[in-house]
């Protein structure tokens, strides 16, 4: 039986991460030894005419799967008027070398994104063995005007 961290077995049944924010280090449940469980996060941001959108996830890195539990944006406008309708479009994306990338996930925000943070808390499996990356699509709202749009892109983990 595959041994499980505490505070993923926590984060898995509450939605909720046990202890302090930074790389962890869990106890496992099935010896009672400690096992590295490190976090980390990956970003990336875009910009149109003055226009900036950015997105963060977090993931834990475990032997056989990558855990990402949440996903942090924010959206600003520079000196721009932004409306309170603007959507993002969330993609955790399969890099495959030899043929086109394959969505993980995809998550589609109501019309509803205002200026500011953001953010999803979503737990997202994925095979240690691929490499992932995300993307997120801005669509910032204008009100009596068409909307801009961009897409951030995190790098490969």
């Amino acid at each position: 039986m595959r041994a499980i961290s505490v505070a993923m077995a926590a984060l898995l049944m509450t939605g909720t991460m046990v202890g302090t924010a930074g790389a962890a280090v869990a106890k496992t449940v099935e010896d009672g030894t400690s096992a590295a469980a490190p976090w980390a996060s990956v970003s990336g941001e875009c910009q149109v005419q003055g226009y900036r959108g950015s997105i963060k996830a977090y993931y834990q890195i475990l032997r056989t799967q990558d855990f990402i539990n949440r996903f942090n944006w924010y959206v600003s406008s520079g000196g721009s008027r932004l409306g309170k309708k603007s959507n993002i479009e969330i993609r955790v994306m399969h890099n495959r070398p030899h043929s086109l990338d394959r969505p993980i996930i995809v998550w589609n925000s109501k019309d509803n994104v205002r200026k500011g943070p953001g953010g999803l808390s979503k737990i997202v499996r994925v095979e240690r063995r691929h490499r992932i990356y995300i993307t997120a699509r801005f669509d910032f709202d204008r009100p009596g005007l068409p909307d801009f749009r961009c897409q951030a892109r995190t790098r490969d983990f």
